[in-house]
């Protein structure tokens, strides 16, 4: 497919430490993360109250040939728990509610009330079933509208699934609650609260709820597979269903509005910011995942909704915010790792561009499924596991990335640099591989042929 560049390209040449070379790096690195399939949409990096790098790539209606620009309009998923959680501090600090508060205070008719705190639903504690796993209610979120009163009525007698307070289990089933929980202490709609309290005191005048009644030029068409021919268009989710777990729609430039208002303390009070980015558990706070990479605080969220997938990330000791937003969900694209190769292009760190995946058949993939040591030093050593039709790499158990084939016997993982070469015996089975990784060699032996 022709290039199709809709530009919107800043170069700082203001004595700033990110020199152009910096940038053209974003660019070359965007640029094949394109022309892999791994993104289609808009991007934009920027640091203090400097947009670094903005740009967009391929379309934002395919059918129709029209070319993103920056205005394309996204559904960001999940990233709206961020405000959510964001409006629910900020009614605490005007004395709504508290996060120590029982739910049984405000539902007194839930059977767990007593059990869950603010607090819970906010780090995913609270052990309320996870809607995305219910096959009824996934086939209705996208005819109709659901109401408070149904959602008692079909989630409010299932069970938890462990005591709250005890464990990690990510719930957007809990997320609805909170909204539900923002209407009840104010007597006003939960969208009413996040226009006034988010969107207008942080300048973001592109976002809204109702995707699917909304009618604009720039309102970016999502596809379960932009590349088929035809392209395969998704269906759109009714915000009643996702609501304030996940029903936003933005801009790139929006949600960098929002994320310097919100970490430049103009939208809840800073320790109350600060609580939110501490996890109780795991690595989740109240809306946000923290991580910790280039020996900095990373605070970041992901969000995916049928034919759309959206992520930011912020640095905040250095105000840095990495924004990617894409309209294609088909198994190539992938935007973690354009976030990773970003963040390493930023902070002058070694990175891989974006290779080109071809498809293998299961039957050759799952021969290099194993365990794997380095030779001469056993104790390093590597697990390919195939399951659920994925074959992925852990080093020493650590977390699985998936792998994807350039070649046969040639393998790569999109998440860092790292590329596989296997080698096989006389018999044509896979005895071992060489990876590559920072420009060095390492050979391994597989140790259950």
């Amino acid at each position: 497919m022709k290039r199709m560049l809709s530009l919107h390209l800043i170069l700082l040449l203001n004595g700033s430490a990110y020199t152009q070379s910096t940038l053209q790096k974003m660019d070359s690195f965007m640029e094949a993360a394109y022309r892999t399939h791994l993104f289609n949409g808009v991007v934009l990096v920027a640091r203090h109250d400097s947009i670094l790098y903005e740009k967009a790539w391929g379309w934002r209606d395919a059918e129709n040939r029209i070319p993103h620009d920056t205005n394309s309009i996204f559904l960001i998923g999940s990233i709206t728990k961020s405000f959510t959680s964001a409006l629910i501090m900020d009614l605490q600090a005007r004395g709504y509610l508290k996060v120590t508060d029982k739910l049984s205070k405000y539902f007194p008719f839930y059977k767990y009330g007593d059990l869950i705190t603010i607090e819970n639903l906010l780090d995913h504690s609270s052990g309320i079933f996870e809607y995305s796993k219910d096959e009824e209610f996934m086939s209705w979120v996208t005819r109709g509208h659901f109401t408070e009163k149904e959602f008692w009525e079909h989630f409010g007698g299932k069970p938890l699934d462990f005591t709250p307070g005890t464990k990690f289990q990510y719930s957007s089933t809990g997320y609805m609650v909170l909204g539900y929980l923002a209407q009840k202490v104010t007597g006003r709609s939960y969208w009413d609260l996040v226009r006034e309290r988010i969107f207008q005191r942080s300048g973001m005048v592109h976002s809204g709820f109702d995707y699917e009644g909304l009618s604009s030029p720039y309102k970016t068409v999502g596809y379960d597979s932009l590349y088929d021919l035809p392209p395969a268009q998704a269906e759109v989710v009714d915000s009643t269903y996702s609501f304030s777990a996940g029903a936003i729609y933005s801009t790139a430039g929006d949600m960098y509005r929002w994320s310097q208002a919100l970490f430049e303390g103009k939208l809840i009070r800073p320790e109350d910011l600060e609580r939110s980015l501490h996890p109780q558990r795991g690595n989740y706070a109240y809306g946000w995942w923290i991580d910790s990479g280039m020996g900095k605080r990373l605070v970041h969220h992901g969000g995916a909704n049928f034919g759309f997938s959206v992520f930011i990330a912020n640095v905040p000791v250095d105000q840095t915010h990495i924004i990617l937003m894409t309209n294609n969900r088909d198994r190539d694209a992938d935007i973690r790792p354009c976030y990773i190769g970003l963040l390493q292009i930023l902070y002058d760190q070694p990175y891989v561009l974006p290779r080109k995946a071809i498809e293998l058949l299961p039957a050759l993939l799952q021969e290099y499924a194993g365990d794997y040591e380095q030779e001469g030093k056993k104790k390093f050593k590597g697990h390919l596991a195939w399951q659920d039709g994925q074959l992925s790499l852990s080093w020493d158990g650590a977390r699985a990335d998936e792998l994807y084939a350039e070649k046969r016997d040639f393998l790569f993982l999109k998440v860092y640099d790292l590329q596989m070469a296997f080698t096989r015996d006389a018999q044509g089975k896979i005895n071992g591989f060489t990876a590559y990784m920072g420009g060095k060699a390492f050979v391994y032996h597989k140790v259950n042929p």
